[in-house]
């Protein structure tokens, strides 16, 4: 046998040397040539040993090796062996991988033998150690009994693979002691899979195997999914082993024969009868126990919440297994997954502790405000586990930035003056920023003391695009129908849809904010002739603005009609509240209504419940009342103003079909107080003669005494429980509760069969940092209403909270101590402490909340190079509130070290050119970029005089230079360069300077050589000659 041994990437023929090869499969003991690596192989190098460590060796022509065996080995790490599309002919066995051969790629390959079949032949075999990956690759042939062999410990990969043995045993022979990664997919083979204590995925495969198994198990970790089998044995797919368990067979195809598992006990066999497809009907039946479904379901549920939030938000979610009832698995994990409305992804996080079937929850999620979509991930802990999003994704809004305060339309428009005789009034206007947001409209009658509460609505127009703007170049008149404007060709574009545009001029607004309809438009020459409905309201003159928009309404637009007015000044307000429940700051207008034209009675004013003048760490309060009126309708509002900002909320509309509003309440009869009773006590003494007259317990107890000095809490009744007549004595009430204050002799009792008093309510009111007046409101049928008079001032802590400013000291800094100051609230008596925290730009927490009293801290951390850090700072105080995270405006950390010289080089000791001056360098830094060098060309080295005699100190981003320069003969001359690093965000530090060791100019040639020779004999065979080379002139 003859071997070529090849260098690497020779194609030519070198000197053969004869050699014998002994190669023990599954072994990694070699004799024979020891081929260096080359990076192409030919017909000459069969019984090739491949040993260069991630390598590729590519086929360039067809290997025939009959007598080699094996034809090629592989012996070492990370090798890829590419046929490309070139046959290895044969050989007993083509490819052997050694021990050695891990991480091993084998693609494009032809793999025949067409001599006799030999038994215990493969055409690949793998020893223990190795590991293969094989693409794309055929063995076919008479000869062979395997394809592929493995007694491999790693992982064995086949895709695309076709075997085809005619006479063989086995397509592939695996045995492995369970190690994950194996696979065989989209593969066809004539012969059946022997897997022996394996772990593999088998799918997509096709095996037609004639009179043999399909598949034979034997203690194995099987997935397989999405192939045919087709054998005319009985049966086509079997397993010997009662050890053979965790088999996944679903959806698969079986042409011929069947599944059958008789002789097996304790089986963990999942067979989907309905995803395997049977040609025949009546294989299916043999599909016996013991058998379980399998788990082909990665679990779902729902996404409970948030739609709306605006603070930090806890994500809620139910996921549940459905199948986890035939397969035992449950919930692994669970990943939270928040993408933009752009589809790039936020964040993720993933709970390992999952409780099925009941909500869990991701929590404190901190995001910045926007439009997001999220969804839940869960995985199951099945054999071959399911993934899946539990529910299809859900969309929420983060806003915490309360609406601003709407744009109204003025009521001097609306009525033509400040003054009216109008029972009603329209009231619109627009949100400029804030295109749908909850509408609420407060009149507040402040000479009578009436008002009104104008149901909510949602603004209904998102759209203010502004198309186009141009001038009139025509005066127009009021009422008049046609305006010209400046044509250009972007207005006409602009106005091509005159079904769908809208006019705006710049000299006044139209009614109620509406714009002028565009219904015609023409071109005339050099302008454009519109025709808008309806008529003008106002008269233009040319040069007046005109905006083109795509809606006949502002931006966040609402409009209220009919809204009662009452006599004297009505004092309007108008807020909104977006989708997130912010309420945003009012606008305020104000009307007169000079005579009141109902002429219907009033209701009584509601009696409030007297409030503490101040209240701590509240967001709302209960408020308690009654309305002295018995109008079949009555109605109650109630809303708080708040100073701070002058914002104000319409909080609860209690009507008489509300639960918390009480029907009429009438007195029973009365008595008097015969005996003082102090604050505690339960016993209450009357008069004789009115028990006498019918007030005794069998008509009175369970009724309810009201004291003409006080009442109960809430202006709630005492309840009585007994009557009782001593003899002797004066009788008594039993009372309860016990006397919330001292009664006196001769006060009134009087006795209801209410416990609260006529149209009793209450309500929860939100309430607001800094001072609230309370209003209760009671309206009738006809219409009016009236107010209570302001009955106490709430005043919350109003000491601030707010973080204004902190200072992290500049903007570049190469140290990695830290220190930041920020505002200073030891003046606010509630104040208890602050807390900081530094993060990098990505939002990696560096140092999480550290508790300090002082308004200042110095920390020191392991910076990183180029990183930007913040310093996030909030304050606490006594009543446990929390004000704003204000942040710094960032450091960004540099490198402390500048850039070192590693060389710079002229072109040697000589030059002749005196013209130009060519230099490269090259400089080194570890921890940043270099950004900018800086050079200079002279007669000297940095810092002695002369370094930038030729060329000034020069900035440059190249490394390679060629310079125009006078130069002189026979001088030296050096370039001197240092470098500077840094990236786009700072410039850093610069290097020492560096300088080349010199070049000299030597333009001049040699002068002053001779040359000369004597006479002599001429006949003769040599001639002496004398030279003299002279001297260089440098």
């Amino acid at each position: 046998m003859t071997t070529a041994m090849y260098t690497k990437g020779e194609l030519g023929t070198l000197a053969l040397f004869t050699t014998l090869v002994i190669a023990l499969i599954g072994s990694a003991i070699f004799f024979g040539p020891s081929i260096t690596g080359f990076a192409t192989l030919g017909n000459n190098n069969c019984s090739a040993i491949l040993n260069i460590s991630n390598e590729q060796y590519n086929l360039t022509q067809d290997l025939t090796c009959t007598n080699a065996n094996p034809a090629l080995t592989i012996n070492a790490s990370g090798i890829t062996l590419d046929c490309k599309g070139w046959s290895i002919k044969e050989a007993d066995l083509a490819i052997n991988l050694t021990s050695y051969a891990s991480s091993t790629t084998i693609r494009n390959c032809i793999i025949s033998n067409t001599d006799t079949f030999t038994p215990n032949t493969a055409a690949i075999n793998i020893a223990s150690g190795a590991s293969l990956t094989i693409q794309d690759t055929t063995i076919q042939g008479t000869g062979y009994a395997t394809g592929i062999l493995s007694n491999a410990t790693a992982a064995v990969v086949a895709e695309n693979i076709t075997i085809t043995l005619p006479n063989g045993v086995a397509a592939i022979n695996l045995t492995n002691p369970n190690t994950a990664g194996n696979k065989i997919i989209n593969s066809t083979f004539n012969k059946g899979i022997y897997l022996n204590n394996v772990t593999i995925d088998l799918i997509g495969n096709t095996l037609s195997t004639g009179a043999l198994l399909a598949l034979h198990l034997f203690g194995n970790n099987i997935n397989a999914t999405q192939n045919t089998f087709s054998s005319s044995a009985q049966p086509s797919i079997i397993t010997y082993n009662p050890q053979s368990s965790n088999v996944f067979f679903y959806n698969n195809r079986i042409t011929t024969g069947t599944i059958n598992l008789t002789s097996v006990t304790g089986l963990s066999l999942c067979v989907n009868n309905i995803g395997n497809n049977y040609t025949n009907p009546s294989l299916q039946a043999v599909e016996l126990t013991p058998s379980v479904e399998c788990d082909v379901t990665p679990p779902n549920g729902t996404l409970d919440s948030p739609i709306l939030v605006s603070a930090d938000t806890d994500f809620f979610y139910t996921p549940t297994d459905q199948s986890n009832v035939y397969s035992g698995a449950s919930i692994a994990s669970c990943t939270l997954y928040v993408w933009s409305n752009t589809g790039a992804l936020i964040t993720t996080l993933t709970n390992t502790t999952i409780s099925e079937g009941v909500q869990n929850n991701f929590t404190n999620v901190s995001l910045n405000e926007g439009n997001y979509i999220w969804n839940v991930q869960c995985t199951d802990d099945y054999l071959f586990p399911n993934i899946g999003f539990i529910a299809t994704n859900q969309s929420f809004i983060y806003d915490a930035t309360p609406p601003q305060a709407p744009i109204l339309y003025p009521q001097i428009l609306v009525k033509g003056s400040k003054n009216t005789n109008d029972t009603t009034t329209t009231i619109a206007g627009y949100f400029e920023n804030d295109p749908m947001v909850n509408v609420t409209v407060v009149v507040l009658n402040q000479s009578s003391d009436f008002t009104f509460n104008v149901t909510t609505n949602v603004s209904n127009q998102t759209s203010n695009t502004v198309l186009n703007t141009e001038v009139v170049t025509y005066a127009a008149a009021v009422n008049d129908t046609v305006v010209f404007l400046n044509w250009s060709a972007a207005v006409e574009n602009a106005l091509n849809n005159a079904n769908n545009r809208y006019l705006e001029f710049s000299n006044h607004n139209k009614t109620y904010f509406t714009r002028y309809n565009v219904t015609q438009v023409n071109r005339t020459g050099n302008e454009i002739r519109v025709v808008i409905d309806p008529g003008l309201e106002v008269a233009i003159s040319p040069g007046v603005q005109v905006s083109i928009f795509d809606a006949p309404f502002p931006n966040g637009y609402f409009r209220f009609d009919d809204v009662d007015l009452y006599v004297g000044n009505n004092s309007i307000s108008a807020w909104g509240t977006d989708k997130a429940g912010n309420a945003g700051l009012a606008a305020q207008d104000w009307i007169v209504r000079t005579a009141n034209s109902q002429g219907t009675a009033n209701p009584a004013s509601p009696i409030l419940e007297d409030l503490n003048t101040s209240y701590f760490n509240i967001t709302s309060l209960q408020i308690y009342g009654y309305v002295l009126d018995n109008s079949p309708d009555l109605q109650v509002f109630i809303f708080s103003e708040n100073s701070e900002g002058s914002r104000k909320q319409t909080v609860v509309n209690s009507s008489a079909t509300t639960a918390n509003f009480s029907s009429t309440s009438t007195p029973l009869t009365t008595t008097q107080v015969t005996i003082a009773a102090t604050k505690g006590d339960t016993l209450i003494r009357f008069k004789e003669t009115d028990y006498d007259a019918g007030l005794n317990n069998a008509t009175y107890a369970g009724k309810y005494i009201e004291f003409s000095g006080h009442n109960t809490t809430h202006f709630k009744r005492y309840n009585i429980t007994s009557i009782i007549n001593p003899v002797g004595q004066d009788p008594y009430f039993v009372t309860y509760p016990p006397l919330e204050s001292n009664v006196s002799i001769g006060e009134t009792v009087t006795i209801y069969n209410e416990e609260v008093p006529n149209r009793w309510f209450n309500a929860t009111l939100p309430i607001w940092a800094g001072t609230n007046t309370i209003y209760a409101v009671a309206k009738n049928a006809q219409g009016e209403n009236t107010s209570r008079n302001l009955t106490t001032t709430i005043t919350l802590p109003t000491d601030s909270l707010e973080i204004t400013f902190v200072n992290d000291f500049g903007d570049l800094t190469n140290s990695k101590n830290l220190s930041a100051t920020w505002t200073n609230l030891s003046s606010n008596p509630d104040f208890t402490y602050y807390e900081y925290r530094i993060e990098e730009s990505d939002g990696t927490v560096i140092i999480d909340w550290t508790p300090t009293t002082n308004n200042s801290a110095n920390v020191t951390i392991n910076a990183t190079t180029q990183t930007i850090y913040y310093w996030k700072v909030r304050a606490y105080d006594s009543f446990g509130l929390v004000g704003n995270i204000a942040s710094s405006d960032g450091i960004l950390y540099i490198d402390p070290t500048p850039p070192v010289a590693l060389f710079v080089l002229d072109d040697g000791t000589w030059q002749q050119t005196k013209t130009t001056f060519h230099a490269t360098w090259q400089f080194e830094d570890n921890e940043s970029d270099i950004i900018l060098y800086e050079y200079s060309i002279g007669t000297a080295q940095y810092p002695d005089p002369g370094f930038e005699s030729i060329v000034n100190r020069t900035k440059t981003t190249l490394t390679d230079i060629t310079q125009s320069v006078t130069l002189d003969e026979g001088k030296q001359y050096y370039v001197n360069v240092r470098a500077q690093n840094g990236n786009a965000n700072y410039n850093g530090s610069w290097s020492n300077w560096a300088s080349s060791d010199g070049i000299i100019i030597d333009s001049l040639p040699f002068t002053g050589g001779s040359l000369s020779y004597f006479d002599g004999d001429y006949t003769a065979s040599t001639v002496t000659v004398t030279y003299d080379v002279g001297y260089d002139q440098n």
